[in-house]
């Protein structure tokens, strides 16, 4: 592909449409960040942030309450040794959680509770029985002296509790869902076996299950207020958020890859990242760590980074897969349905995933630079040394001609995403200049903006549209140019033809490089595509009026029925 004209820096040129958008954030990229205070800076050290305390805050207060309440005098008369329950229930209810979900285990766990609580009397009962039966008339009836040892209500009770673990547990396999009912299911079963041996009589069982029936309930009350009183959080507010993060995620991820690749059109790019096999064998283990550690350079560092942003991006996107169930379940007063939800998370993966995959060039070049060799010692002929240094200098040129239709597409996908969250109302709106306020108004100055098309505006997605043509009209040129020097560098290679290196090898060797740029291409295609679809679907839900005003939202008949056989 032709160079595209350069400025005086050396920078490819942009379109006047390509300078619009970007226009807008000049000044706020002049502008000197601020210094982050001693409080962020440990924040940021530690990896808190404030909903991650206010979680903290909020989990922590329904068992302080009930260790506290424990100190009133008719609370500590009325659960005599029950009371340890209160706090504890209260942290199994998990107050944490968001609203729609902390209901559905409310329920869950209500119905476990009541269901134990009968097993429990059940269990008590038979058990007691059992002691009446084989006791002698003469113990009957004795409530001074303390209470005999019983092997038959030792063993009604422990063949409950065995059969009723077993149970349980056969639930908890069968159904994910039921896996906390079933924990605190199995407390209150132990508790009361374990206990029951040292019941003589049906009301003392009535009482003692009476008790631990309401320290359980306590429990969860105090859990339930706090979860829908104390900072409220909704599975949509989780959604939006998620959204909000994957999509900084994926700008972030979109920039590195765009540095990485003009890092792989430096010549001296694989020249220390990579080692021979005669290397390896020389290093010791010690030495081995030291030298991977003083080797390390700046495309290593890169490298490195680039793969943790985007295992990040798959962590975040495996848990918004999860969420989006309970969001789309979720009654909310807000402005995007079931639907519009569904179809935003299905979009942003199809533009996630063939970007994550541009990623995979890292260990693509990785294992190029480690078969080919291009990690030479002071003992390599100079024929074998030119030679690798000719097929760097191609790989090189290759890289050079890629990045500039990368960079066009990455500043379109960079203000599309950004489009989308301003439009969705996930991301903030930019602030724009206004009029003064001595003229009593506070609408958009349109002439400070001038012609200029920033995200969020209407016409915004016919902008992103020309671009993509404009990338579009492109392709294709990588690769004639790509064959057309190959041909050239055949034709001087039949000149001066080195003797080691095979017509096998050279095919092999070519065959790799217009694969790359083949695949590529394609992914860079399928993500202009994706990008394409994103925008237009945010872009009309401002155009039909679906982002004007908010209204109650309920889940369909259909979501509450699979909710239900779920």
């Amino acid at each position: 592909m032709a160079s595209p004209e350069t400025r005086q820096n050396g920078r490819p040129s942009q379109s006047q449409e390509q300078q619009e958008p970007a226009a807008a954030g000049d000044d706020a990229e002049e502008r000197p960040k601020p210094k982050p205070t001693t409080l962020k800076r440990f924040m940021g050290n530690v990896g808190m942030d404030a909903p991650t305390l206010v979680l903290m805050f909020k989990g922590s207060i329904p068992p302080i309450i009930g260790i506290s309440i424990y100190q009133s005098t008719p609370i500590s008369t009325y659960f005599t040794t029950q009371g340890y329950l209160i706090p504890i229930f209260s942290v199994l209810a998990i107050a944490i959680l968001p609203r729609d979900r902390f209901i559905q285990n409310l329920i869950l766990n209500h119905l476990s509770i009541c269901v134990g609580s009968a097993i429990s009397l059940l269990a008590l009962w038979s058990s007691i029985q059992a002691r009446i039966h084989t006791s002698p008339p003469t113990s009957q009836g004795t409530t001074i002296a303390p209470l005999p040892y019983n092997s038959s209500q030792s063993a009604v009770c422990a063949v409950w509790l065995f059969a009723n673990i077993w149970v349980a547990n056969l639930v908890r396999a069968k159904l994910p869902s039921f896996n906390l009912p079933v924990i605190i299911y199995c407390i209150l079963i132990n508790n009361s076996t374990t206990f029951g041996p040292m019941i003589a009589r049906t009301t003392a069982a009535e009482a003692f299950v009476k008790e631990q029936l309401l320290a359980m309930l306590f429990g969860m009350g105090l859990a339930t207020g706090v979860s829908l009183f104390v900072f409220p959080i909704s599975s949509r507010m989780v959604v939006i958020g998620e959204f909000n993060g994957l999509i900084g995620l994926l700008r972030k991820l979109v920039g590195l890859q765009m540095e990485y690749l003009a890092g792989l059109a430096k010549e001296d790019t694989f020249a220390i990242e990579t080692e021979n096999d005669k290397t390896r064998e020389a290093l010791g283990a010690k030495k081995k760590v030291k030298a991977k550690y003083e080797r390390k350079t700046k495309e290593a560092k890169a490298a490195e980074y680039l793969k943790e942003v985007v295992g990040t991006i798959r962590v975040l996107a495996g848990k918004l897969y999860g969420d989006m169930t309970f969001a789309k379940r979720d009654m909310a007063w807000g402005k995007l349905d079931a639907r519009d939800l569904s179809e935003t998370f299905t979009l942003i993966r199809n533009v996630m995933i063939p970007i994550v995959a541009m990623s995979t060039i890292i260990d693509i070049f990785h294992r190029v630079a480690e078969h080919q060799g291009w990690n030479v010692d002071e003992d390599t002929p100079a024929e074998i040394v030119a030679e690798k240094n000719r097929e760097k200098q191609v790989w090189n040129d290759t890289m050079k001609k890629m990045h500039p239709p990368f960079q066009m597409l990455a500043e379109a996908i960079d203000q599309g995403l950004e489009h989308t969250g301003i439009c969705l109302e996930t991301l903030p709106k930019p602030n724009l200049s206004k009029k003064p306020k001595s003229s009593g108004s506070d609408d958009i100055d349109v002439e400070a903006r001038g012609d200029k098309i920033n995200p969020g505006d209407e016409r915004f997605a016919s902008l992103v549209d020309r671009k993509m043509r404009q990338f579009y009209s492109q392709k294709g040129k990588i690769l004639r140019i790509w064959v057309r020097e190959r041909r050239l560098a055949a034709d001087e290679a039949k000149l001066t033809h080195p003797q080691h290196l095979t017509a096998s090898d050279t095919m092999q060797r070519n065959q790799a490089q217009i694969y790359i740029s083949l695949y590529m291409d394609q992914l860079m295609h399928a993500t202009g595509e994706a990008l394409l679809d994103l925008v237009a679907f945010a872009s009309e839900k401002v155009k039909d009026g679906t982002m004007n005003h908010k209204r109650l939202l309920f889940p369909s008949g259909y979501r509450l029925r699979t909710w239900l056989t779920s």
